[in-house]
């Protein structure tokens, strides 16, 4: 076969393959997460350790939550509506959420927690957030049983630590796609089960 021939049925091959799997790279499946800080360790006494979550800022916030608080049981964690209950608390708050470019995401998480920043663009969907794990011990009577203390003040924090968060899909649908949401999740919950010591 002549050797044009040869490359031409080559590259109609690439387009065939190119067609049916897509490209690995642009694929909707693909989000980055950078990070500005981490939890810092702490031993949590329990084995199963109680959590309570909130996420609060954009309206991507509650589906988020939802997703986060799935996969930590998943983690064996038991979690829990009221956070005078829980021995750790993680609170993220939304600093954005929707279409800007890769590079102020960046910059915005660069910047640290709680630190203003102005994100804009129009190349990709993006969240970035700041987290807060706090991490407590029960005061337990002296027959070994748990008190149940409404003020939150009474528990014995262990640690406190803060970071911020940034996630970038490559693609410009203004909206939560499930393998953003199952990164997020992931990704968060990595950062706060490195931390926690047991």
């Amino acid at each position: 076969m002549h050797i044009w021939s040869r490359l031409t049925l080559l590259f109609c091959l690439c387009l065939v393959l190119i067609g049916v799997f897509g490209s690995p790279v642009q694929s909707r499946g693909d989000v980055l997460s950078f990070a500005n800080g981490h939890f810092t360790k702490c031993r949590v006494p329990l084995e199963h350790p109680t959590l309570y979550v909130s996420i609060q800022g954009t309206p991507y916030a509650k589906p988020l939550e939802r997703a986060l608080q799935k996969k930590a049981r998943e983690l064996d964690f038991t979690l829990t509506s009221q956070p005078s209950s829980a021995d750790c608390i993680l609170q993220a708050t939304l600093v954005f959420g929707g279409i800007a470019d890769e590079s102020a995401l960046r910059e915005a998480v660069d910047r640290g927690y709680d630190e203003k920043s102005s994100i804009g663009g129009t190349k990709n969907f993006g969240v970035v957030a700041d987290l807060l794990l706090v991490i407590r011990e029960v005061p337990v009577a002296k027959d070994d049983t748990q008190l149940m203390l409404k003020n939150i003040s009474q528990r014995l924090t262990l640690s406190s630590s803060t970071m911020r968060i940034g996630f970038c899909a490559k693609n410009r649908e203004n909206t939560l796609t499930d393998p953003f949401v199952h990164r997020f999740s992931e990704i968060v919950l990595s950062h706060m089960t490195q931390a926690l010591e047991r």
